[in-house]
């Protein structure tokens, strides 16, 4: 996931806390990738962690939480 992010950033707040990711879209397009934060939402709530589909947000199509 390093290599297709601009950021990957952990946020503690007084009421929870989250991991906010920034995909850099231009790396994904070159390496002719067929991905988007909406398609890394569900792998994340399929695979191994099977997170909650109401915990992991898509803000745009290269940002979510």
């Amino acid at each position: 996931m390093t290599y297709v992010t601009e950021y990957f950033q952990e946020a503690y707040l007084p009421f929870g806390c989250f991991v906010l990711i920034k995909l850099d879209m231009n790396r994904i397009r070159l390496l002719k990738l067929e991905v988007d934060a909406s398609s890394i939402r569900l792998t994340l709530c399929t695979g191994k962690l099977k997170l909650n589909p109401n915990t992991v947000l898509v803000f745009d199509e290269d940002m979510m939480t």
